[in-house]
């Protein structure tokens, strides 16, 4: 009896632990989609799904969806600025280039935290205020890609 109760003394020790730094990852999470948000966005044009306030650190369930955005320019003298937007919000965007030279095919990659409800929709679009030129490429070699996970209930 003595050793399962040393034994889950053990798992609860170190869970509290996981708790401490996932809450610390949290907490650099927020301060860098308030990086981003600042480099991306006037103050006017901050989305209330991107705001974290020091109330948020001490929730349980912090953030519900995590979007993962990755672009590549097909070819030399192509770039292409690309948005992730919810519910026709911009909420981050991103920006590839490769003017540089024939074989310069330089990637961009962005992680965008948003908090989301039931219905909400979102998706990824080329920017309307800075149009593409070329084309982004998608092949064996790279693959431009979406993705978006369900962080809690």
């Amino acid at each position: 009896m003595h050793d399962r109760m040393a034994d889950l003394e053990k798992i609860v020790h170190e869970q509290k632990d996981e708790i401490y730094q996932l809450r610390q990852e949290v907490t650099l999470l927020r301060s860098q989609v308030d990086q981003t948000s600042r480099r991306t966005k006037s103050p006017n044009q901050i989305s209330s799904r991107t705001k974290l306030t020091d109330d948020d650190a001490d929730d349980d369930l912090l953030l519900k969806n995590l979007h993962l955005e990755q672009i590549h320019p097909g070819s030399s003298s192509t770039f292409a600025s690309v948005e992730i937007v919810v519910n026709n919000e911009q909420e981050g965007a991103i920006y590839t280039d490769s003017n540089e030279g024939t074989h310069d095919l330089n990637a961009a990659t962005a992680v965008v935290v948003v908090w989301m409800n039931l219905g909400d929709v979102s998706f990824v679009r080329t920017s309307t205020t800075h149009p593409p030129s070329g084309s982004l490429r998608s092949d064996d070699g790279r693959r431009c890609s979406f993705a978006g996970w369900k962080i809690s209930e």
